[in-house]
């Protein structure tokens, strides 16, 4: 088909443009693929649109799909399915080692108010006096009839020696 043939038939830059794609897959009639070549030969505009046309269609054709994992699905499945039993689990191991701690503070901090509740009573006075203690010690002695056991182990019991 001539040119004018072309034109005749509806054969113009809009034509082609909207069949470029078809014409760089070679999925449109032989004759239409010949018309094409054609016009693109005459029309530097339509040549230069096919040009850019083309350019971006390789580049989208020659992009690499990347191979997939035949197991990729279910071992992400097993992850999610098993993600919330190790936070579980990181949870559990967290409190048994903060246990350990926990008591060891617990106990530190009794000892330490022990000691100075027992300081504030010693030196307020509240703690037993010598006089007191003797008392308490005679008091003791004779519920457990431990007065046989001498004056001196008395005297030693009650000056704290």
């Amino acid at each position: 088909m001539s040119n004018e043939k072309l034109r005749e038939a509806g054969m113009n830059c809009k034509y082609i443009n909207r069949n470029l794609i078809g014409y760089i897959e070679r999925s449109i009639p032989i004759e239409l693929q010949e018309d094409i070549d054609k016009h693109l030969s005459e029309c530097l505009s339509c040549k230069s649109l096919f040009e850019e046309v083309r350019k971006t269609y390789l580049v989208f054709d020659e992009r690499t799909i990347p191979e997939v994992n035949p197991f990729f699905y279910s071992k992400l499945e097993h992850k999610l399915r098993t993600k919330g039993q190790k936070e579980v689990q990181l949870v559990t191991e967290l409190v048994w080692k903060l246990r350990s701690v926990a008591a060891t503070a617990l106990i530190f901090v009794g000892v330490s108010m022990g000691v100075i509740i027992g300081k504030s009573l010693y030196g307020s006075g509240a703690a037993l006096s010598n006089p007191n203690r003797a008392e308490i010690l005679q008091e003791y002695a004779s519920e457990y009839y431990l007065t046989d056991s001498g004056e001196e182990t008395m005297n030693a019991l009650i000056s704290n020696e």
